[in-house]
């Protein structure tokens, strides 16, 4: 029997393996499993002992906090994810949600003084204005004033076609004729805040460099309408109302697949299969392999995970693809120092030119000029959190928690003019770039890279059998696999629901071939 070929005689549905229980596996082999005469067996497979990937949900200081994925970007009914947890009670059935809107936290300079909101207002459309188009003010800055450039607005940088050309080279002419009109020193306060707002960038992106994203590739990312809004319950709650619909035999953790040979296997019924090889020495023969791993374990696995090796055009998107790396730090105090209605600072360093806006410091001896904010805790009153993002966000993982957290402690004496603020009673610093199953936190599209590339990703590896048709023997789901939607967990649980119906109109193609034959 040819490769692809199964055997009809019985049922033609498909065994399937969803390789890692996040967001996008979950989904996909919930659809799988609800619509069960597509499959014949679902399996998830899990390499560490707990689900949800990048989503980890746990109980910290006097509530819980989010290692990973806090937010639902986009509270509207036309966000799946915001509307499953409507469905399920997970967030209030009235328009009053705890949103967060990082524009209201003030801005605060190392000397201790407050920038004017007027100011950071300006600054704030300015730049929202370069990266996002004039619709985003709105949404993104507070009221102000301030014009933003007008001339070249979207327009493709002509050296490198990055973010980071663009928006710079107009941010040159602006802070020039602020220069002009305001003097130096507004120029230079108005360099601060800039830079703050890149760095706030740089972690919405997870990247390293804003000359690191293609301009074009930018503006295909899509935005739901409604804000960002967290979970009371936490994300977990959302994992397992998806989990409900999954027997628990059919979920594996702690189960490690190290090879996936997906050529010329039959199995034990003569029937054409993928064969998956586990650490622990096992073997496993399925129709179907759903791979829903990171980016970043792709990125570094490839070579040996895959057996033959992926077509070249699939490896030279996965490679040119970016994938970052966002880590947190959660400070917890058991007698919190700061007011019930505080909800945090974003901290400015002074700033000389725009060249030097990403920083020009050393890594490894200030690495805490990364930190854009320190912000309270939805809910967890006791606990502060920060994120970094890039090089020092890497760079971090090497470092003695007590040693983050007391540096953290003089920043936010220094920066609140307030010299008695204690040092937290626990420190949590997550390691994501160095976790081995996921390798960092998000996507971005690189100035390597297009949106053809996230397309090429997601797409199945097919294999044609005897009867010239085509099977996907191997699909592909997770955020970076979403084309509008790459980075967000609404991104990752749309493409394992499109994976899910991919296999489930191929399975019905089968059942109508097998009529007709």
């Amino acid at each position: 029997m040819m490769e692809g070929e199964m055997a009809m005689t019985g049922s033609s549905a498909l065994r399937v393996a969803v390789i890692g229980a996040g967001v996008s596996g979950l989904s996909a082999a919930q659809r799988l499993i609800l619509n069960n005469q597509a499959t014949k067996e679902v399996n998830i497979y899990e390499a560490t002992d707990r689900i949800g990937g990048r989503i980890h949900t746990y109980k910290y200081g006097t509530g819980h906090v989010e290692r990973g994925a806090a937010w639902i970007h986009g509270c509207s009914q036309e966000n799946p994810l915001f509307s499953l947890a409507l469905q399920h009670g997970l967030g209030p059935v009235d328009k009053e949600v705890p949103k967060f809107v990082m524009s209201e936290l003030p801005q605060m300079t190392y000397r201790g003084d407050l920038v004017p909101l007027p100011l950071r207002s300006q600054l704030q459309e300015v730049f929202y204005y370069l990266l996002d188009g004039p619709d985003s003010v709105s949404t993104k800055s507070d009221e102000g004033s301030g014009t933003a450039p007008q001339n070249g607005f979207r327009r493709r940088d002509e050296q490198d076609g990055s973010v980071g050309s663009y928006v710079f080279s107009m941010l040159r002419g602006y802070l020039d004729n602020v220069g002009k009109q305001e003097g130096p020193e507004k120029r230079k306060l108005f360099l601060s805040i800039l830079q703050q707002l890149v760095s706030e960038e740089f972690i919405s992106n997870a990247c390293s460099s804003l000359f690191d994203l293609d301009m074009d590739a930018f503006d295909s990312y899509k935005e739901f309408s409604g804000g960002d809004f967290a979970l009371p319950t936490g994300y977990q709650a959302i994992l397992d109302s998806i989990l409900k619909d999954i027997p628990e035999d059919r979920l594996h953790l702690n189960q490690p697949v190290t090879k996936i040979a997906w050529m010329n296997n039959s199995d034990g019924d003569g029937q054409s299969s993928v064969k998956l090889h586990f650490q622990n020495g096992e073997t496993k023969d399925v129709d179907v392999v759903l791979v829903t791993s990171s980016l970043g374990f792709l990125k570094h696995n490839f070579q040996s995970l895959f057996q033959p090796s992926l077509p070249d055009d699939k490896l030279r998107s996965m490679q040119k693809l970016g994938f970052g790396v966002v880590n947190k730090v959660q400070l917890q105090y058991n007698q919190p120092f700061w007011e019930s209605d505080w909800k945090g600072i974003r901290l400015l360093w002074d700033c000389d030119s725009v060249d030097q806006l990403e920083g020009d410091w050393s890594i490894k001896d200030e690495w805490f000029k990364r930190i854009a904010f320190v912000r309270r805790v939805f809910f967890s009153e006791d606990v502060l959190e920060t994120l970094i993002a890039g090089e020092e966000g890497e760079f971090i993982e090497t470092l003695d928690p007590r040693e983050i957290g007391k540096t953290i402690t003089d920043l936010l004496r220094k920066f609140t003019s307030n010299p008695s603020i204690p040092e937290p009673d626990q420190i949590e610093v997550t390691k994501w770039a160095s976790h081995p199953y996921i390798r960092g936190s998000y996507s971005y599209i690189s100035t390597q890279a297009t949106s053809q590339d996230v397309e090429k990703l997601a797409d199945p590896v097919l294999v044609e059998d005897s009867r010239k048709r085509l099977w996907p023997r191997i699909c592909f789901a997770g955020e970076a696999t979403s084309k509008h939607y790459f980075s967000t967990v609404h991104g990752a649980l749309l493409s394992g629901r499109r994976e899910a119906d991919r296999l489930i109109t191929f399975n019905q193609s089968l059942k109508e071939q097998t009529t007709r034959d």
